[in-house]
């Protein structure tokens, strides 16, 4: 892992660290690095307001 990588990170942590979804049953927030070259782009699934189900790229572009 990159060096700024491993700060943000870290940072991500600290910053979100005791916080929980709205709706509690879900758990706390776990930030992670997720390595496009090595696992591919990352998808989740979402449903939608008539009940269906949409896989939804997360496209995060971070330049340093």
């Amino acid at each position: 892992m990159k060096s700024h990588n491993a700060e943000l990170l870290a940072n991500l942590k600290s910053f979100t660290q005791g916080l929980v979804f709205s709706d509690d049953e879900r758990g706390s927030l776990k930030p992670f690095i997720w390595d496009v070259s090595q696992r591919g782009e990352l998808y989740v699934l979402v449903n939608t307001q008539d009940g269906d189900w949409a896989g939804v790229l997360i496209d995060v572009k971070l330049n340093r």
